[in-house]
């Protein structure tokens, strides 16, 4: 008799077990997604409750672009069902095959739901940091030095490549407490050819200054911009950072987010034959001076 007992007490033990987990699911509208393209969340609560999911674990390998929450209450049969959704719009910050961990709701837990980003080829061009065969909007940056001295100035260069128009677009270079970060002169445009495809480019040059030596990691450029969710290949004329013009009002858009790979330096100390109060480092440095002799009367 006790082991008739102990079997259905395992399987009802095992039902009120999934059905807690079951209490909250996780499903993203697809799979898999292009270098920088956002993709959509949804989280569901088969209750109706008044907090919220924590979104926490998300920001590991994304960025949280938006989300919204709502509720619905279905009659059915005469049963009353309701349930709360959050729907959230993700970022990826990196290529390849990314998890979107497990999230907790009011102590329940989504199962973890795997995402892939980007082509499964990719580019040879060197110094791409952000790209995949398919993507028509794609980022290069180029360190004038990795190993400069402490305080010294070093030029980064950042390519934006596109083939589209860019709505409402900008492209960042945050600084950070060990480096900082200065915008030097202005942008220049350029169409260029890479693998069979003109673009249109912006070339940005910034100023960094390391602000102590040793290995030091800045976060890379990050483009945020709208595009166009119509599948048709643009050519870019004016502008690339304009607003958007009356053309793509009408059209549908989605958000593009490209983080570019992070700026690594190896910063050399001052040295120690540099013993007086003032350091000047730079690579190149000219002194003038200008004098007029005493006229006698």
């Amino acid at each position: 008799m006790k082991n008739r007992y102990c079997i259905p007490a395992a399987l009802i033990a095992c039902c009120i077990s999934l059905s807690a987990w079951a209490a909250v699911t996780a499903s993203v509208e697809r799979s898999r997604v292009a270098s920088g393209e956002a993709v959509q969340l949804l989280l569901q609560h088969d209750a109706s409750t008044g907090n919220q999911p924590d979104l926490g674990p998300l920001k590991r390998d994304f960025d949280i672009l938006g989300s919204s929450s709502g509720s619905k209450v279905q009659i059915i049969n005469g049963h009353m069902s309701s349930l709360s959704q959050v729907n959230v719009l993700l970022a990826p910050k990196h290529d390849g095959k990314i998890q979107i961990p497990p999230l907790e709701w009011d102590g329940q837990q989504s199962a973890a739901l795997e995402l892939t980003v980007g082509g499964s080829g990719g580019t040879t061009q060197e110094g791409v940091e952000a790209a995949s065969d398919a993507s028509h909007v794609f980022l290069t940056s180029t360190l004038g030095q990795k190993q400069p001295y402490v305080q010294a100035a070093v030029v980064l260069t950042v390519r934006l490549y596109a083939d589209q128009t860019l709505y409402q677009a900008s492209l960042d270079l945050p600084a950070s407490s060990d480096v900082l970060v200065k915008q030097l002169g202005k942008d220049k445009q350029m169409s260029e050819a890479q693998n069979g495809r003109s673009y249109h480019v912006v070339e940005r040059k910034y100023l960094l200054f390391p602000q102590r030596s040793g290995k030091l990691s800045l976060n890379g450029p990050v483009l945020n911009a709208q595009v166009q969710d119509t599948g048709s290949n643009n050519r870019m004329f004016g502008n690339l950072f304009s607003q958007m013009p009356f053309g793509g009002i009408m059209d549908s858009t989605r958000p593009l987010r490209l983080h570019a790979k992070p700026v690594e330096l190896n910063v050399l100390p001052r040295p120690d034959s540099a013993d007086g109060a003032n350091w000047l480092p730079a690579q190149k440095m000219t002194l003038e001076e200008t004098w007029s002799p005493d006229v006698c009367g």
